[in-house]
């Protein structure tokens, strides 16, 4: 763990547009920039990045930071890796680890690295003596020499301790190869390797790091799992990766499109065919950090799938997770019961390659399906369609995407498009009184005023002052001076406003917020900071005002309420107390 000094001196010393732009083509807008945002399917230039504040912000799908966030969010580090790694760009010096017989302190993540290396290597080399089953196993399914040595394919037998030795030869201490996943330990605490007679696969990254390995058994009658995987480890989240990305980044770049299959072998198969741009999954469905990680590379996925009930079903359960992405994603159905490496083997290429030259749109799937779930000559199975169509397309943000899709089915499913966009209209105030009802504890509440509540139009002024003062140090100035008391009622903004009173300039607000700020008052910061205000058409003294007009009023309704609670009660000290309280006000 870095010292938060660390942390400062980076932000103080890199420069958000250098390291953006070191990735992404930049335009000048003025004295900032503006760039196609890296995180959705971004047609016009959406995200803006402010040298002065050192933050950026995307008006479409919302993402936003510092220099640190963009590393996190871009390159899928940790905070600790990218602290690293933006330390090494700019020469920085790493801080000196407390450990005396090590010139640095090694992060978990690198010596995890290291050992699923060492352990490829091992593999690797139990499959090339030959002589082997996963030897025979790959053979029989007719890979090449050169396809095997680029996916680097292993063998582990039921023999691994010489691996284990070798991890502790390198000074790997034993609590850190069970967490890397390569060994266990069974209930006695005694070690045991993750895999054995298995044909192993390496699951690298873009960078070609191992993070971990998927195994296919060889053992026939076991009751072991066919195909089993690292646990889930510091650097091994199944859900976030795919197999083959490095052997296929290149020709991805290149084709801006990437085919998702299913299995280890049909990405091996593909590539031996040509088709060098397939990845896979690995056992799960498809994410949203799967879309976002080839939405980096890529502008279309296409979804390998088999045509029978399970894999229709399957694809049915990730439909929310492709329409909340603005990311094209196309479906290429095979035969029932056929995958990959049959039809290629089978002298069946221009089939296959068929299959991908027709696919179809996510959307148009869905529309297949809903054509043949329900009766849509029923009133039952319009309302049916029409229920499951509202709740998939909750979750879509682009208001554009989402009033085009709601014609176009309200037209193929001939349902009524002004009922459909009604019935949509209502689960959307439903889901946000939820939300409200949800986050009522959020709002600021005087210690005196257990009810005390604000009007829309006060919260709207409050923010407006927290934007002036974000950008205008003047502004901040003024508001001091024009109001003796905290003139922000909610909790979050009076927390942002004092923070800014502390700091001796306002450039110091990115080293700080980390520090003393939730992640919703950070994006509430970009919000305000990034809110086009023209401050020569504010009259400051008028909104102040406005706003101090505004918590009189409801303060004296709550007073009203309490005095007539103490009357009803006979209370009449506190009526005597609530009454001066009140006149006050006038």
């Amino acid at each position: 763990m870095y010292p938060p000094e660390f942390k400062n001196t980076i932000l103080d010393r890199a420069n958000i547009i250098d390291v953006i732009g070191q990735s992404i083509a930049l335009k000048r807008t003025g004295a900032n920039y503006q760039c196609l945002c890296p995180f959705h399917e971004d047609k016009n230039p959406s995200m803006y990045i402010w040298e002065n504040s050192q933050r950026y912000k995307c008006f479409s799908c919302g993402a936003g930071g510092d220099v640190i966030t963009f590393m996190i969010e871009y390159f899928h580090l940790s905070f600790m890796d990218a602290l690293k790694e933006l330390a090494t760009r700019l020469s920085i010096q790493l801080p000196v680890g407390r450990n005396e017989n090590k010139k640095y302190e090694k992060s978990h993540k690198e010596d995890i690295f290291k050992i699923n290396a060492t352990a490829l290597n091992y593999y690797k080399s139990c499959f090339d003596k030959g002589n082997n089953p996963a030897v025979s196993y790959m053979s029989k399914r007719n890979f090449s020499e050169k396809i095997l040595n680029e996916f680097s394919i292993g063998f582990s037998d039921r023999k691994s301790s010489a691996l284990f030795d070798k991890l502790k030869e390198n000074e790997y201490p034993e609590d850190l190869i069970i967490k890397s996943g390569v060994f266990k330990l069974n209930e006695d605490k005694e070690v045991y390797p993750a895999f054995y007679s298995r044909v192993l696969f390496p699951i690298e990254d873009e960078r070609g790091r191992v993070l971990g390995f998927g195994g296919r058994t060889l053992v026939q009658n076991t009751k072991s799992a066919k195909y089993v995987n690292t646990s889930e480890t510091e650097v091994f989240h199944k859900r976030k990766l795919l197999f083959g990305l490095k052997q296929s980044l290149e020709s991805i770049k290149q084709k801006k499109i990437v085919i998702i299959a299913e299995g280890y072998t049909d990405v091996m198969m593909m590539h031996q065919y040509g088709y060098h741009n397939t990845v896979a999954v690995l056992g799960t469905a498809l994410t949203v950090d799967h879309i976002r990680l080839i939405s980096r590379y890529s502008k279309e996925a296409v979804l390998l799938l088999d045509g029978d009930a399970a894999g229709r079903n399957a694809m049915m359960r990730s439909m929310e997770t492709f329409l909340s992405e603005d990311f094209k994603v196309s479906i290429a159905l095979l035969p029932e019961g056929k995958d990959p490496c049959e039809m290629l083997q089978d002298s069946n290429t221009f089939d296959f390659q068929h299959c991908l030259d027709n696919r179809i749109s996510v959307i148009d799937f869905l529309l297949d399906e809903l054509k043949s779930k329900y009766d849509l000559e029923t009133v039952e199975g319009k309302t049916s369609a029409s229920n499951e169509i509202i709740t998939l397309f909750s979750v879509i943000k682009n208001v554009v995407k989402l009033s085009t899709l709601i014609t176009q089915f309200s037209e193929k499913l001939a349902i009524d498009e002004l009922s459909l966009r009604s019935n949509f209209s209502q689960l959307q105030e439903k889901n946000r009184r939820f939300s409200n009802a949800r986050s009522v504890n959020m709002v600021s509440i005087p210690p005196e005023v257990s009810v005390f509540k604000i009007e829309n139009y006060g919260k709207a002024v409050e923010r407006l002052l927290l934007s002036m003062a974000l950008k205008n140090e003047d502004v901040m100035n003024d508001i001091l001076a024009l109001s003796s008391e905290d003139i922000f009622i909610d909790k979050h903004l009076s927390k942002i406003f004092n923070l800014l009173i502390k700091l001796e300039k306002h450039e110091d607000l990115n080293k700080h917020i980390h520090d003393e700020c939730s992640e919703n008052e950070i994006h509430l910061v970009d919000q305000l900071l990034y809110t086009k205000i023209d401050l020569s058409t504010v009259d400051l003294v008028k909104e102040l005002d406005r706003l101090q007009q505004l918590k009189k009023m409801e303060y004296k309704k709550l007073l009203q309420t309490k005095i007539k609670r103490a009357e009803d009660q006979n209370d009449d000290d506190a009526l005597n107390q609530l009454l001066v309280e009140i006149a006050s006000l006038k």
